[in-house]
């Protein structure tokens, strides 16, 4: 007889990857998946979405420059035919020896336009691809000596301290030569321009190789790209001036981009640096540049040295004289303009009122001083810090201001006189191109409008103060135009 069994009871407890606590887990693994999908899913679609917009914009903004640029060019072909027909007249009167002063100044200011469209042009070919270049055996070394000897004075008119420093053996490749002059002149002119007076501007040419080249600052963009062990010409030029902010640096071959600084002492088309770099890169070459705001540039040219052309350097002729007045639209006349810097010395006529120029371009303002000396007291100049101090000192009856000038505009020039309440002066607009608006929020609006002789005088005719009646000692109610 069997015994009886025993009963035992054993329960299967789930594995723990069973248990609820994991299957929470699995459900909160899975939430956070999920939501870490849906997350850069709508990241992912908001990227692209911001790439369409940017995209967009990008060919907005394209589509706005092209429009620009056939503007540009339909206005150039409209202007350039009646200024050629200007300039042969010029250039007829001066061989007859009819023309004097007046036909120098048209002559001049021709050729500057002339250079200026030639620029548009040359920029629109570039961005169409279909610039050419006309190669040739260039000695480099004497055209840029000779580029820098022309430039030179205007250096020297600033006060800035220019040193030039190349290898005794001269430099020669195929390249345009043209093209190399417009190259060297913007350049150096670039880094007159944009170093403040007292300044120093150091140009060195040698030989090297593109690994060869350091940078002299901290911030660097380059432009090119070329062998690094290619023998090459390096030029360099190291200036003192205003620098450029790294937001910036990435722009600066950008068309009619210009940098900003403290006041309108810069100013020009903003189209010369971009020149640079389509001829740079039409050169197979490469440009660096390097910059700390405030402190100082280096531009750095790198060009690969070929000599496949035939032949000998072409040296005897090239006119950098002729080429400066004919390529380059910004550089000063200096040769015009040196004797009109300093404010002549005339009788002042007790009986005439008081004309204040004040005008940063010499020439014009030559023109306008002997243009108004016949009836009034005529003082000038050359920017509106100084306006201000003369007219502070001369309390002059009128005011024919420009606006866009170095060191102060004739915009704050015109407030802080009204601010003055022992001036006397009322304002109506900063003759050239000024027009104020909307007091309400304080901005001004600019327009712009040229100078004519017969319509400053029939407004300053308007504008001679009558007589004080029983005011000795206190200036009259000056108009500052």
């Amino acid at each position: 007889m069997h015994a009886p069994g025993k009963t035992l009871n054993i329960a299967m407890l789930a594995p723990w990857w069973l248990s609820g606590w994991a299957k929470t887990a699995y459900v909160l693994l899975a939430a956070v998946i999920l939501a870490a999908m849906f997350r850069h899913y709508e990241k992912e679609q908001k990227l692209k979405k911001e790439n369409e917009i940017q995209k967009i914009l990008l060919e907005q903004d394209e589509e706005k420059y092209q429009a620009k640029m056939r503007f540009f060019m339909n206005a150039s072909h409209e202007l350039k035919t009646p200024l050629t027909l200007v300039m042969l007249a010029g250039e007829k009167l001066e061989a007859e020896g009819k023309g004097g002063e007046a036909c120098s100044s048209i002559l001049r200011n021709t050729r500057k336009m002339l250079g200026m469209i030639s620029e548009l042009v040359d920029i629109r070919k570039t961005d169409l691809g279909i610039v050419h270049l006309e190669l040739s055996r260039v000695n480099l070394s004497e055209m840029l000596y000779q580029l820098y000897r022309e430039v030179l004075p205007w250096a020297e008119r600033k006060g800035i301290s220019v040193t030039y420093n190349a290898e005794k053996e001269d430099v020669v490749l195929d390249a345009d030569k043209d093209k190399m002059g417009k190259l060297i002149v913007n350049l150096l002119t670039n880094a007159i321009k944009y170093t403040n007076n007292g300044g120093r501007i150091d140009i060195t040419f040698r030989r090297g190789k593109l690994a060869d080249v350091t940078p002299c600052y901290r911030t660097v963009h380059t432009e090119g790209e070329t062998d690094t062990c290619q023998p090459a010409c390096i030029l360099t030029v190291k200036d003192t001036g205003i620098g450029i902010s790294p937001e910036s640096i990435r722009l600066i071959y950008e068309r009619f981009f210009q940098v900003n600084g403290n006041s309108h002492a810069h100013l020009g088309s903003g189209i010369g640096l971009a020149v640079v770099k389509n001829i740079v890169l039409q050169h197979k070459g490469v440009i660096i540049v390097s910059s700390e705001r405030m402190v100082g540039s280096e531009f750095v040219v790198v060009l690969p040295i070929h000599n496949d052309c035939a032949g000998e350097a072409e040296e005897q002729d090239f006119d950098t004289n002729t080429f400066i007045k004919e390529s380059y639209n910004e550089l000063p006349a200096l040769s015009a303009t040196r004797d009109l810097s300093e404010e002549k010395e005339r009788k002042e006529n007790p009986d005439r009122p008081t004309l204040l120029i004040v005008e940063d371009n010499a020439e014009l303002r030559h023109i306008l001083e002997e243009h108004f000396s016949a009836e009034y007291n005529v003082h000038t100049a050359d920017d509106g810090r100084k306006g201000l101090k003369k007219c502070l000192s001369l309390y002059p009856d009128i005011i024919i201001s420009d606006v866009m000038m170095p060191e102060m505009d004739g915009i704050e020039m015109c407030r802080r006189i009204r601010k003055r309440p022992f001036s006397g002066f009322h304002s109506d607009n900063p003759a050239h191109s000024q027009r104020e608006c909307g007091e309400s929020d304080r901005r001004l609006r600019i327009g712009s409008r040229p100078v004519y002789s017969q319509t400053l005088l029939h407004e300053t005719a308007g504008c001679k103060p009558a007589p004080p009646a029983g005011m000795e000692g206190t200036p009259p109610e000056r108009d500052c135009r």
